[in-house]
């Protein structure tokens, strides 16, 4: 469910471990409802309408447009639940590095590209920002090939955007 990459940081680690735990309870708590298997009612790739509709406002992540975390882990867990596919966590990596050298501003356009590379390839998938830099995607009715082919685009499109890009410069 998760890579770590060395130099492995103890907190790092910690709140990784703790996100894999949380979803995997929500996986249960869904399995125990019964889920009736019926398709999800929304898209990762609609857009929410946030001036015109007050109730969805708290449900998506007011910089990325992705479900937020109270949100999306439910849906992801209950599209696991109802079908297979790949759970993938996202951790951009030297946000910090980015806060600090160019500024927040420069962070969250990195936060809002990365959601918008996800938005662009949301076919199949329901996704959410945990928080900070820490995003969740589940692809569903994919093997592990076809997951593998679907995550290296994701980068290949990142590391496209990266180039000639100073907010994305320090950001893998």
């Amino acid at each position: 469910m998760d890579i770590i990459r060395k130099p492995i940081i103890a907190e790092v680690m910690i709140n990784r471990i703790n996100n894999v735990l949380q979803l995997t309870e929500l996986l249960n708590q869904s399995e125990q409802k019964n889920c009736n298997g019926t398709a999800r009612s929304e898209q990762i790739c609609e857009q929410p309408d946030f001036e015109n509709d007050d109730k969805n406002s708290d449900r998506y992540d007011f910089l990325t447009g992705l479900l937020n975390k109270k949100s999306g882990e439910p849906e992801i867990a209950n599209e696991i639940a109802r079908c297979n596919g790949c759970l993938v966590y996202i951790d951009v990596d030297n946000l910090k590095k980015t806060n600090d050298i160019i500024g927040h501003l420069a962070g969250d356009r990195v936060i809002k590209y990365v959601g918008e590379i996800i938005q662009k390839h949301g076919e199949n998938n329901v996704a959410c920002r945990l928080g900070g830099d820490e995003f969740v995607l589940f692809i569903s009715n994919v093997d592990a090939e076809g997951a593998k082919d679907k995550i290296e685009q994701l980068m290949v499109d990142f590391n496209r955007g990266k180039e000639g890009n100073t907010h994305l410069s320090f950001s893998t």
